[in-house]
């Protein structure tokens, strides 16, 4: 078990496969690229919202080759969530210090925190 800034992870079947496993504490919430969820326990509630709040920036990160919907994971009690890439492959967690940034091609995003601000 991986304890990271604010949630405690595993990435399981590394290299090949690999995938996200979450535990998301009661009130804690993440942000998921949509259609990256494998499976999540019924104590918690998802959510799909626009990435952007601007319809002009939604289309940009299309283009880009994002999806323009996020899922929002929220925990009302303590419960598992597991995330994949939409290709085979391994997983890398990167911590984010404020004011640092990655460039992360199409289809490298699964995860983060809500506080994670992307820039198509």
């Amino acid at each position: 078990m991986i304890t990271g800034k604010e949630y405690e992870f595993e990435i399981i079947d590394r290299p090949t496969f690999s995938y996200l496993k979450i535990l998301l504490k009661q009130g804690q919430k993440i942000k998921a690229e949509r259609g990256a969820m494998m499976f999540f326990e019924p104590t918690i509630v998802i959510e799909t919202k626009k990435a952007e709040k601007s319809l002009l920036k939604s289309l940009k990160r299309t283009l880009a080759g994002e999806t323009m919907l996020l899922n929002y994971f929220t925990a009302n009690n303590n419960g598992w969530l597991s995330l994949a890439p939409p290709f085979a492959g391994d997983l890398m967690y990167l911590a984010m210090e404020q004011g640092s940034s990655w460039i992360v091609f199409s289809g490298g995003y699964i995860a983060s925190s809500l506080g994670l601000t992307q820039i198509t």
